[in-house]
């Protein structure tokens, strides 16, 4: 049997799979945040490893098993979060959140070394103040001590992995989001240990995307299967991509809190554009992301604002009449300018108008995304996950606009994670498609014209103002 676990920013989740990758039982925690304001975000390496021991046991009881036929553990986890260890499992930090946002400087704050190439050899543009490698700059400044040796770095599926395993892995799709490593050199990048003031040896085991180490020594209070595998499954954007069998020519979208645009890139590798993100995907060759912060979390808050006490299924229910009264002439909403007054901008005199603005405005940023900024053609298969895709109102939006046909998804990173372990690919097969219409191309053509130069004009004036106040 296989052992999946999503490491989630908001939840963890964890499933059993048989080996025909049928679920047995599935369960799901909050993750366990000792702080959470807006700078500061951190969890308790022991309180995330008793939080596992929890929802395993809880999974293997609903899928009827014992963790004992449990074969290979693979781990897909968020990004960047991680913590400072020392020789005997002991944690000298908190586990840092890629959310906390208290790193070191940007780019201004890189040396002329590790600034040149930086895009080759990080999967994103531009250093953060939430990456990893800001973190440890910041550590290094601020408590020095804490990253002399014996303390190593552990990203937090690597906390997990040594736990259960005695083995502190990490794959090359996170480590090269986490502005430590090098995709050209596939390994960890000297420049930045040298930032850091860390040694190669202080961080963790390397492996490709999707592999597997055997178990180093078994972990008496929660035992695995006799010869089981520790299987290193990525972002979760990845498995989320590899469970709903994301190849060549097609474009996963994720609907959740942030809008996501996911591809296969082929066996070229990137950086594919100044903007993306890319990095090694399962099996070979590479992927490419884009993003928007905006997603569920805007359609939330818009449904809020417009009808307050109402949840995002009364929006969609109005966005599905309101969308018969809208022309080329109609205003817009701004994704972006969510909270602001300026979030709905022209002529929208009703709640329905406002409300089918929403979805349509999220789906213009979705073009954007997959059209512009991953160079997608029109009619590319989209396949669509998350929370969004239950709408079919939305997903027909989406089709519309981006003149695309609009699978919806069935896998999710759980499966994606199970399919690395078994060394398979997704049954994508069946599954509702929604088609565009070609009544609406000419329509929505000139209104994301519009949209895109209302946008524009707003992000331009913004720019204006916070120039005039510094």
């Amino acid at each position: 049997m296989i052992l999946a676990i999503d490491l989630g920013t908001t939840n963890f989740k964890a499933a059993v799979f048989d080996e025909a990758l049928a679920r047995l039982g599935e369960a799901s925690a909050a993750a366990p945040y000792i702080t959470n304001d807006a700078m500061r975000v951190e969890m308790d390496a022991g309180e995330v490893w008793a939080t596992l021991v929890e929802l395993i046991a809880q999974t293997c009881k609903l899928a009827g098993t014992h963790t004992t036929n449990i074969q290979s553990v693979a781990i897909t986890s968020q990004a960047q979060s991680f913590t400072i260890m020392d020789d005997h499992g002991r944690a000298r930090t908190a586990v840092i959140s890629w959310l906390d946002k208290r790193g070191a400087a940007g780019p201004e704050g890189l040396s002329e070394a590790l600034s040149r190439g930086w895009h080759e050899h990080c999967s994103f543009p531009a250093l953060t103040a939430q990456m990893q490698l800001a973190h440890l700059m910041r550590l290094r400044a601020q408590a020095p001590r804490v990253l002399e040796e014996p303390g190593r770095v552990v990203p937090l599926p690597a906390l997990i992995f040594e736990r259960l395993g005695g083995v502190s892995l990490c794959d090359d799709n996170l480590a090269a989001m986490s502005g430590m490593y090098s995709l050209w050199a596939g390994a960890w990048r000297e420049e930045a240990l040298a930032a850091c003031g860390l040694k190669p040896q202080q961080m963790p085991r390397l492996v490709s995307v999707g592999s597997g180490v055997p178990v180093a020594e078994l972990n008496p209070s929660l035992p695995l299967g006799a010869g089981a595998r520790l299987v290193s499954a990525g972002n979760d954007q990845t498995a989320g991509a590899l469970g709903n069998g994301c190849r060549g020519g097609e474009v996963v979208v994720t609907l959740g809190t942030a809008l996501v645009a996911y591809r296969f890139a082929g066996q070229h590798r990137g950086p594919y554009s100044p903007g993306g993100c890319w990095g090694p995907y399962p099996g070979g060759g590479y992927y490419e992301l884009a993003f928007r912060d905006e997603g569920c979390l805007a359609l939330d808050w818009a449904a809020e604002t417009l009808m307050p006490g109402s949840l995002a299924a009364t929006l969609i229910e109005a966005a599905a009449r309101g969308q018969t009264a809208v022309t080329v002439e109609s205003g817009f909403f701004v994704p972006g300018r969510m909270r602001t007054s300026q979030a709905w901008t022209g002529d929208l005199p009703t709640p329905d108008l406002k409300a089918y603005a929403v979805l349509e405005g999220l789906a213009m940023s979705l073009r954007q995304l997959v059209r512009d900024e991953l160079t997608c053609s029109s009619g590319t298969v989209v396949r669509a996950i998350g929370g969004g895709s239950r709408s079919a109102v939305w997903l027909q939006i989406i089709a519309d606009v981006l003149d695309c046909p609009v699978h919806r998804g069935s896998g999710d990173s759980l499966l994606g994670a199970a399919l690395m372990a078994a060394g398979r690919s997704a049954d994508v097969s069946g599954g509702e498609v929604f088609h565009p219409r070609l009544a609406k191309r000419s329509l929505l053509d000139e209104r994301f014209d519009r949209w895109r130069k209302a946008t524009d004009i707003l992000g331009t004036e913004t720019t204006a103002r916070s120039k005039l106040r510094r």
